[in-house]
């Protein structure tokens, strides 16, 4: 079963999806989670997939092959502007941003994923980052070392204030977790239990942020 289409979305799917909604992966270049958020929101609807960012490692890696309208494929495309007539055929739209800030996606969102892996340039993107008053759930990954907090990033943000600790989800490194990333740029595909525990258990409260809307009690989310 191909799980991805590279070619331009030309629209062949029934009817017309009244509410797509739009979930955006913003900051630290890695892939995996608006991948893997898109993967678990297709197993029951209908998913675009947009790499926006500046390495473009998603869509450089998935599979070329593939005719887009397969009812088993994700549909993926890059460098794609906000479009509604096409949007509209999908009932989820993942746009991932990486450092590319884009102030139209974030103020169409209905929910941002900021991500961060504690480098300095993540906290210099977080710094600026403004998500226009759109709901923001807080992704942190590869956690080596406790010296490096999430306050100490958090409170570096000038355009939000996290007011729950709830919004915060963390991801200690793995060996696994980065095995599975350097994997997928050469294979274009991992299976989501290959991830670690602790990254599978922070992309299902995401998933279910996106389909519940955003989920307060994150600590409590069970794995999908």
């Amino acid at each position: 079963m191909k799980l991805f289409s590279k070619k331009a979305p030309v629209v062949q799917l029934t009817g017309t999806k009244q509410q797509s909604k739009l979930i955006v992966f913003a900051g630290t270049e890695n892939c995996l989670p608006a991948y893997f958020t898109a993967v678990k929101l297709h197993e029951q609807a209908d998913v675009l997939l947009i790499d926006n960012s500046q390495t473009h490692d998603l869509i450089e890696a998935v599979p070329k092959s593939g005719e887009f309208g397969n009812a088993n494929e994700i549909s993926v495309v890059a460098n794609k502007m906000i479009t509604p007539e096409v949007f509209e055929k999908f009932d989820y739209v993942v746009a991932y941003l990486g450092y590319n800030y884009d102030e139209e996606y974030c103020q169409a969102a209905d929910l941002i994923v900021l991500v961060s892996d504690y480098t300095l340039v993540s906290k210099k993107f977080m710094s600026d980052f403004d998500p226009k008053d759109t709901p923001v759930r807080m992704l942190f990954i590869n956690r080596i070392t406790n010296r490096v907090s999430e306050k100490l990033l958090l409170d570096s943000m000038k355009h939000y204030q996290v007011s729950d600790g709830d919004s915060v989800l963390s991801c200690e490194f793995t060996e696994e977790d980065a095995a599975a990333y350097i994997s997928f740029l050469y294979e274009g595909y991992r299976n989501f239990s290959s991830m670690s525990r602790e990254y599978q258990k922070g992309i299902s409260v995401i998933v279910k942020d996106a389909v519940n809307g955003y989920q307060i009690a994150a600590q409590e989310e069970e794995t999908l």
